[in-house]
C-alpha cells in the first residue's frame, strides 16, 4: 500500500509540474535558489506547494536541490496543525484510591525518620598499643618461667634463651591459628608461682634446654590464645635476650684489666776516646 501511495504521489507531481504556471515556477526555483534570501526561498516554495499535486520530493528531483535542504524551508513555511485528541485518546482521570490505601500513604508520610548513627571507627593506634602491651606481658611471663624452672636445670641466663626458643619454635605447630581462640587472664602473685610449679616439663632423659622448651609450650597451651600472639612474645623475648647478651659482653669487656704498655729504655755510655774527628771524619 505504501509503494502504491508513493507511486501515485509521484504521478500527481509529474502531472501538476507539467502545467505552465508550475513549470515556470520550478524553473525559476532551480535557476535562482542560490541567489535568493531565505524569505524569498520560503515564499517561492510556499507558492509551489500550494499547487495541488506538487510534492517536496518531486521538487528535489526537478530542481536538483537536496530533499533535506528543501525540507528545511518547507517545514518553516507549513504552519503547525492543531491535532485534536479524541475522548478515547485522552488520558483517563486517576481513579480515587481506597480509604485504606490513603490512610497508609498518609501514615508513611508522617513517619519520623531517625538519623542512623554509625559506630565509631576503630582506633588502630590504641589497638596496636594494646597488642604491644599484651605481648610485653607475655614476654615477661615466659622470661620469669625460664628463670624459675630453669634454675634447677642449670639454665644460663640469658645465654641459653636463644637455644630454648629454637626448640619452642618447632613445638608451636600444635597451637591454634584462629584469632578467636580465647586467652585466660594471666596469673599473678601466689597463683603465678603455683601455675609455674604445675607446668610439666619434658622427659628427664631429654636435654635440659629441650625440657624448658616443652615447658614453655605447655604454658602457651594452658593460657590459650593463638599462635600469632605467642610468636610476637617470642620475637620480643629473642630481642631482649640479644640486648641482655650484649650488655653482659660489654660489662665483661670493661671489667678486664687493661694491659700496661711496655716501657723500653736505652742507656748510652760515653767511653774515653770518643770525639769528633777533624773535618767531620
Amino acid at each position: 500500500m505504501g509503494k502504491n501511495r508513493g507511486k501515485a504521489t509521484k504521478i500527481d507531481h509529474i502531472t501538476a509540474a507539467a502545467e505552465p504556471k508550475a513549470k515556470a515556477l520550478i524553473e525559476e526555483l532551480a535557476e535562482n535558489f542560490e541567489n535568493w534570501s531565505r524569505e524569498v526561498r520560503c515564499k517561492k516554495l510556499k507558492a509551489l506547494l500550494a499547487i495541488d499535486g506538487i510534492s517536496g520530493r518531486g521538487l528535489a528531483r526537478d530542481t536538483g536541490i537536496s530533499d533535506s535542504t528543501l525540507r528545511n524551508y518547507v517545514d518553516s513555511t507549513v504552519p503547525a496543525k492543531k491535532i485534536e485528541v479524541s475522548r478515547k485518546q485522552a488520558p483517563l482521570a486517576a481513579a480515587p484510591l481506597p480509604p485504606v490505601v490513603q490512610q497508609q500513604l498518609s501514615a508513611a508520610k508522617q513517619v519520623v525518620r531517625t538519623k542512623v548513627v554509625l559506630p565509631p571507627r576503630p582506633d588502630f593506634d590504641a589497638l596496636r598499643r594494646a597488642r604491644e602491651t599484651k605481648s610485653r606481658e607475655l614476654t615477661l611471663l615466659l622470661l620469669e618461667f625460664l628463670q624459675r624452672r630453669g634454675a634447677s636445670l642449670g639454665f644460663r641466663y640469658p645465654l641459653d634463651i636463644p637455644l630454648v626458643l629454637r626448640d619452642v619454635q618447632s613445638l608451636m605447630s600444635d597451637l591454634p591459628d584462629s584469632s578467636s581462640h580465647p586467652m585466660v587472664s594471666l596469673p599473678m602473685g601466689d597463683a603465678r608461682s603455683d601455675f609455674f610449679n604445675g607446668i610439666s616439663l619434658g622427659a628427664m632423659d631429654c636435654d635440659r634446654l629441650y625440657q624448658l622448651a616443652v615447658g614453655l609450650r605447655n604454658v602457651m597451651m594452658q593460657l590459650g590464645g593463638n599462635k600469632s600472639t605467642w610468636e610476637d612474645a617470642i620475637t620480643e623475648l629473642r630481642r631482649i635476650s640479644k640486648e641482655l647478651a650484649g650488655e653482659g659482653t660489654s660489662q665483661q669487656q670493661t671489667s678486664l684489666p687493661r694491659e700496661q704498655p711496655i716501657k723500653r729504655t736505652a742507656e748510652i755510655r760515653w767511653l774515653p776516646g770518643w770525639g769528633l774527628r777533624p773535618n767531620g771524619r
